[in-house]
């Protein structure tokens, strides 16, 4: 961390409970970056450190088989988010304790096997340092 994530995915299935679309740990389950989308279809991304949750930015709700983009920054005392198709950027969250830097990218599941994803992942990123609001939205965008 710092760190910027960018996903790209499309939902097949409203599950009717949370699915995970895709999460940076560091080995375990109390240091995280993830997206997912919960129980009443909005998107979420989410950052934990040492089990604490430091963030949870709500970027909309899904429509199954739709494309959406989510690009999202991780630094210290700013997290935030924004969503295809107008890069409307979430609430930043402006108190956050960095995760531990991530080792492992677990997709499409929790780290437990659960919390399935039924859809296709069409791009994950993960760029050094992080975006500006305006380069958060051209990513969700796909302006850059």
């Amino acid at each position: 961390y710092p760190l910027t994530f960018l996903v790209e995915f499309i939902r097949n299935t409203d599950t009717g409970g949370t699915e995970q679309i895709a999460r940076l740990d560091d080995g375990d389950t109390t240091d995280l970056t993830m997206l997912q989308i919960n129980a009443s279809d909005s998107v979420r991304f989410v950052v934990s450190a040492a089990s604490v949750q430091q963030a949870n930015i709500v970027c909309g709700g899904l429509a199954v088989a739709t494309l959406y983009r989510v690009a999202g920054r991780v630094a210290t005392d700013s997290v935030q988010a924004a969503r295809i198709t107008s890069g409307t950027l979430g609430t930043e969250d402006t108190a956050v304790t960095l995760p531990a830097n991530p080792t492992r990218l677990v997709v499409g599941v929790d780290s437990a096997g659960a919390h399935t994803f039924t859809g296709y992942i069409r791009k994950i990123k993960i760029y050094p340092g992080a975006a500006t609001d305006a380069q958060l939205q051209a990513l969700a965008t796909d302006v850059i």
